[in-house]
């Protein structure tokens, strides 16, 4: 009889509790995706926004924050303030960029973007760090993409001739201990370091010839 009683009593709780109303809340649920974050093409070093928040729901209504991580950051980087995508151009190259959006809770959807770099055609310097005074004339070597429209700066005289895997160049002046001594025109100046350059000669005023090994050339922006 006392098990009887009981179970009638743990019934009778159900059925009170059920007409208060006290039920269960329904579960949380994931954001989604909608649609698609369309590709992006852009040239190197420069950048492109994209508003994501249209791209993703929330079936709960809670707030979502957005985070994104690039699978190629030599060629293309990725940061999210806000809602928005933000997609810098480093290098000519493919890149993917993953866009994921979290509720409170910690569910998440994620897209991801194809992006495109293009090289961005301009002019790089050859800087020249050399520990010697009273420099006339240098020879440097360039090695590397095809390189054009070779420049010397204001006071300078430059003629060039190509070379094993670049360009030979002839530099008069007065050349300074650091310094530009000449500038070319590059496909995609975002990619400085696919250059090389190399000091081969060196004379001074007095057109003697003076010791290249403590001379450094590097390629610049």
């Amino acid at each position: 009889m006392k098990r009887f009683t009981l179970v009638l009593l743990a019934a009778a709780v159900v059925v009170v509790a059920y007409s208060c109303g006290e039920t269960e809340p329904p579960p949380n649920r994931p954001p989604l995706a909608v649609g698609s974050i369309p590709a992006q093409e852009l040239s190197a070093l420069d950048t492109v926004r994209v508003d994501v928040s249209q791209y993703f729901t929330d079936d709960d209504g809670d707030q979502l924050t957005y985070s994104a991580t690039s699978a190629a950051p030599v060629v293309v980087r990725a940061s999210t303030t806000g809602p928005v995508l933000s997609i810098v151009g480093r290098t000519a190259g493919q890149g993917a960029v993953t866009v994921t959006a979290r509720d409170p809770d910690g569910l998440s959807a994620t897209q991801q973007v194809s992006v495109t770099v293009l090289g961005r055609p301009g002019f790089l310097s050859v800087e020249l760090r050399y520990d010697e005074e009273e420099i006339g004339a240098v020879v440097v070597r360039l090695e590397g993409p095809p390189a054009d429209s070779i420049q010397a700066p204001a006071g300078f005289t430059v003629y060039h001739a190509a070379a094993a895997g670049g360009i030979r160049a002839f530099v008069a002046g007065a050349i300074p201990e650091t310094g530009t001594v000449l500038r070319f025109w590059a496909e995609d100046v975002s990619s400085p370091g696919a250059y090389r350059g190399h000091l081969e000669q060196a004379a001074g005023t007095d057109y003697r010839q003076r010791p290249v090994e403590t001379g450094t050339v590097r390629i610049v922006r």
